[in-house]
């Protein structure tokens, strides 16, 4: 997901560097971090100049503490600037709750941003799959497709298969965010990042198997890794009944 507000401004270059930190870091920054105390000082000149972008940037800093409060008064600030025009603001808040592991909010977010009449259908796809909105994303494909507009043949393929399979098994969106939200809760006690752009999504449509596979990337050793996995899955046993039919999430190592 492009994490840069459009066009290209001191505001899109900052959230880049900051989200490229945060995915070479892996883990949370401390207060004290030399390289994130640098991006609060150039924030605290952004809000000087323009607070709107500067709030939008906020919500990044914000991010790299892994303090997802602040990101939400953040991107509270930025609205109540632009109270006619939040699509943009709640994308980037989408994102950075996905990137803290707050798969059903930011689930919420892409339902109320990602449909084609934005006119951001494109830009902002990659936040339904995401958050595990594959329905929803299939819908706002097809709406897409018949209002006339340009679509990526690969992503609107993906939607329908995840989708696809998801229906069959009688598993809804909020089923899906329900496990990608215990996972959440684990990253967050790990102080790790979703990284790599993540989570990825592959699709098992096979006559025995029909199978959505949700890997959630983090930079962390493999004994961590399946440690993190050995607790997903209890807990999810735990806590989940009956457990939703068609959907496995794990978490998977990441190089970026």
């Amino acid at each position: 997901m492009p994490r840069a507000p459009k066009p290209r401004t001191i505001a899109s270059d900052l959230c880049q560097q900051m989200h490229d930190a945060m995915m070479a870091e892996g883990r949370y920054f401390t207060r004290d971090n030399f390289q994130a105390r640098k991006f609060e000082r150039d924030v605290e000149k952004l809000l000087r100049a323009d607070a709107y972008d500067g709030n939008i940037v906020r919500i990044l800093v914000a991010e790299m503490f892994g303090d997802h409060d602040e990101c939400r008064r953040a991107a509270r600030a930025a609205m109540s600037l632009k109270p006619l025009d939040n699509g943009e603001t709640l994308f980037q808040l989408g994102q950075a709750l996905v990137v803290l592991g707050f798969f059903g909010e930011a689930q919420q977010i892409y339902e109320k941003v990602g449909a084609p009449e934005s006119g951001e259908f494109t830009s902002r796809c990659g936040l339904g799959f995401a958050s595990g909105a594959f329905h929803k994303a299939n819908v706002y494909s097809n709406r897409a497709r018949e209002i006339g507009m340009a679509v990526n043949l690969d992503l609107t393929t993906a939607f329908a298969s995840a989708s696809s399979v998801l229906e069959e098994m009688n598993t809804t969106d909020q089923q899906t965010a329900q496990l990608m939200d215990i996972a959440g809760e684990i990253l967050r006690e790990h102080r790790l990042f979703v990284g790599s752009w993540g989570p990825f999504t592959s699709t098992l449509d096979h006559p025995e198997m029909e199978t959505i596979y949700v890997e959630i990337p983090v930079r962390a050793s493999w004994e961590e890794i399946g440690e993190m996995n050995l607790d997903l899955a209890g807990r999810i046993a735990e806590r989940v009944t009956p457990i939703p039919d068609g959907v496995v999430v794990a978490f998977t190592g990441s190089d970026v």
